[in-house]
Formats: structure tokens, C-alpha cells, sequence
């Protein structure tokens, strides 16, 4: 894959040029360039670059992908997962049967960024350093090259480094929602079901042991911002004491060969911060727009979806040559993402009452009636019925909690 430097790009003027080139900046510049625009692919960091991530990709990741025409492609790379295995608070255990996969976001994202490259999209290396929004084109200014780019459009896909958004009022100035520490760890246990356990100590932040395939796991904590501050605490010292306390993690690491360094990263969740997903002709996708969904930390799909959204917005913009139609983004936003991510923001907070989360567990079995809505927030479908009857659970459940929290 080609990805040329900054000083080497050429001084075309280009239809859109997106900024980052994770899974929404590249799902981007390849609908658009599949579109026939002139599209230029940006990205700090030269690929493949490594990206902290749980690396599990959900059945809505997989819709997502199988309407890009690239579910083939990954697939024959990725681990196939059946289900999940969730334990609360007090190890009540719930299984939820879902079809799931797990690939490294080293080649995951470099898949999509191939696949944006061979739809005709260009690929540079280089800091954005400024964007700068005029009349009828967009000025953007790369670390390293002496003349700005120029394009009729840009959308910033830059995940939680929200500097640009920041300069342009897209953002306010606010910490992310969330932080998580992963590691890679290799061992002869078995593990055939993503396992993911609340403890006590960081509800409602959990651990996580992904199945990679090989008998490599991805294992990893994510613990959410406390009010009034940041996380308050070790993170090592969390994930150990996380996985002390599951005896499936346990048995996991005491048969590990080897375990990698810790790596981290920040998370923005539910829109949280975000104060406009558009300005002028610029957009802001996936995690950057704080696309990433609470409760589960799903950022992947969420990601994509934003991407789609804007794709199509943009195409419109570009073949009417009217950039008005830009402002159906935002309205999409609303419309079709915002109900789900406060189903989740709302489970959140019922994770966090750990007798709920405990509840919710052990009423879990299959063919209860509880383990059908829980199915149904794996779905790719969030405006199902099921899903609207699971938010409004989710909201009682929120009301009870409170209730009995004051009491």
C-alpha cells in the first residue's frame, strides 16, 4: 500500500480530503471514492501502525462490512467468536450467543485504508496541523510541507485527538469518557466466548479476555472518567486485581507463555463533549464526533455507521454542488444514532448499581425473556422493538436503583 509523505503529495485541488484513517476515515474516503470523487486519505502515522482496541468486531461491525463489500476480505483474516460470557459483580454468569470476530486493529484498519487506496482514493502520511474552512474550499496545512492542501470538503476522523474539532467549536474542551489498558497474552488455556466480568472495584468498568485465535488473547480493563475527575487509581493495579478475582482469568494467565507490555488509550463515548458533528464544509466521524457507545465501549461500528452517514451526505453535496446538503448529517446523527446510545448511556447506569447488574444476570438464562432483549443490544437492528422495550427497562431499572440508592 502506498502512503506518500506530506511534501510529496500533489498540489491538486480534491474533492474531500479526511483526516485519520481508522475504521471511519477510511470507510469514508472509500465510499467516496468508490463514488468517483477525488478523495485524499491523511493519517499522522505510517501504516500498519499499532492501535490499542479490544479488537472484537460485533454483528453490527460485520453488517457494516458485509454492505461494503469488504466482509470477505476480513473474515478470511479474522477469528470467528461465538457469544459472550458476562459475569457481574458476584460472577452470576449470563450467555449471550452472538456471532462475533476478533482481528488485530494493526490489520484491520490497514485492510480498510487498502481498500479506500484501490477504490482510488490517495494515501498520505503527515500531521494535519490546521483546517481551515473558507467560502467554497477547505485550507489544510500538513506538518512537514510548505503549501496547504486545498479541498472542497474535509471530514476529521481523528478519534480522541480532538485539537482540530477544538479550533473549530466542534468540541468542548472536555476529558474523554473513559480509559482502558489492553495486552496481548498467549496461553494453553482454552477460551472459545469473549469473556467479559464487572467487578466491583471499577463498576461500571469492566475486564475483558477476547479470543484471538492461537491461543492468544486480547485481555484488557477499560474504567470510566468519575465525576468531577479523572479515574482515580491505579490502572495496572485494576486490571490485576480484575483478573485475580475471575477464576477464568485466572486459570488464563497461570497457563500464559507470554504476555506483551500494557498499552492505552482514551475513549469518548455517547457524543459526550461534542457540541456540533458539523461546521461549515467540514464533518467530524467515529470517535472524534464521540461516536463510541457507552457501556460496551463499541467503538468500531458506531464509527463506521458515521462514516456511512456522512459518505452519502457528502456524494450529495459534491454531485449537486450544493453544500447544503451537508446539514442531513447531523439530523442523521439524531435520527438514527442517538436513540441507541442512550439505550446504552442507560445501561451504564444500571451496570453501575452492582445488585442490578446482578439481577440482570442471573435472570439471563436462554429463553428468558430478559435474555432476549439482552440479545437484541447485540443486534445490529437498534431501532427494533425489542431494543425500544430494553431502553425503557434499562430507564425503569436507572429509576429503581436511584430510589433504592437514597433510601
Amino acid at each position: 500500500m502506498n502512503q506518500q509523505p506530506a511534501n510529496a503529495l500533489p498540489n491538486a485541488e480534491w474533492d474531500v480530503a479526511v483526516v485519520g484513517a481508522g475504521p471511519a476515515g477510511s470507510v469514508a474516503a472509500l465510499l467516496l471514492a468508490r463514488r468517483g470523487h477525488r478523495v485524499l486519505l491523511l493519517d499522522r502515522r505510517l501504516f500498519p501502525r499499532e492501535k490499542v482496541c479490544g479488537d472484537g468486531l460485533t454483528e453490527a461491525s460485520i453488517a457494516i462490512l458485509e454492505r461494503l463489500r469488504v466482509a470477505a476480505t476480513v473474515l478470511a483474516e479474522a477469528h470467528e467468536v461465538r457469544g459472550v460470557r458476562g459475569f457481574s459483580p458476584s460472577q452470576h454468569e449470563a450467555v449471550m450467543p452472538a456471532r462475533l470476530l476478533t482481528l488485530r486493529r494493526t490489520r484491520f484498519d490497514a485492510l480498510l485504508a487498502e481498500r479506500a487506496v484501490a477504490a482510488g482514493a490517495t494515501f498520505g502520511c503527515g500531521e494535519v496541523t490546521e483546517v481551515e474552512p473558507g467560502g467554497s474550499t477547505v485550507s489544510i496545512r500538513v506538518a512537514g510541507r510548505g503549501e496547504p492542501l486545498t479541498s472542497r470538503f474535509a471530514v476529521l476522523a481523528t478519534g480522541t485527538r480532538v485539537a482540530l474539532l477544538r479550533r473549530l467549536g466542534m468540541v468542548h474542551n472536555e476529558p474523554p469518557t473513559a480509559v482502558g489498558v489492553r495486552c496481548y497474552v498467549r496461553s494453553a488455556c482454552r477460551l472459545d466466548a469473549m469473556v467479559v466480568f464487572f467487578p466491583r472495584a471499577i463498576s461500571p468498568g469492566y475486564l475483558w479476555l477476547f479470543p484471538m485465535g492461537d491461543g492468544e488473547y486480547n485481555v484488557g480493563c477499560c474504567v470510566l472518567r468519575r465525576a468531577g475527575g479523572g479515574w482515580r487509581g491505579n490502572l495496572k493495579a485494576a486490571l490485576d486485581g480484575a483478573v485475580a478475582e475471575l477464576p477464568i482469568a485466572r486459570d488464563l494467565f497461570a497457563a500464559a507463555t507470554s504476555v506483551s507490555p500494557l498499552g492505552g488509550a482514551m475513549v469518548r463515548c455517547g457524543f459526550d463533549g461534542t457540541r456540533r458533528v458539523a461546521v461549515g464544509r467540514v464533518l467530524a466521524v467515529g470517535e472524534a464526533s464521540g461516536s463510541t457507545l457507552h457501556f460496551t465501549g463499541e467503538g468500531i461500528s458506531p464509527a463506521m455507521r458515521t462514516a456511512e452517514l456522512a459518505a452519502d451526505a457528502l456524494h450529495r453535496a459534491l454531485d449537486r454542488d450544493v453544500p447544503e446538503a451537508l446539514e442531513a448529517f447531523p439530523r442523521q446523527i439524531e435520527t438514527l444514532l442517538r436513540p441507541r446510545h442512550l439505550a446504552y448511556a442507560l445501561a451504564e447506569k444500571a451496570a453501575s448499581r452492582c445488585w442490578l447488574n446482578d439481577f440482570f444476570a442471573r435472570h439471563s438464562s436462554p429463553g428468558t425473556w430478559l435474555h432476549r432483549l439482552g440479545m437484541a443490544a447485540l443486534s445490529p437492528e437498534p431501532n427494533s422493538p425489542s431494543f425500544r422495550i430494553l431502553r425503557r427497562i434499562f430507564r425503569g431499572a436507572v429509576r429503581l436503583g436511584g430510589r433504592r440508592l437514597r433510601g
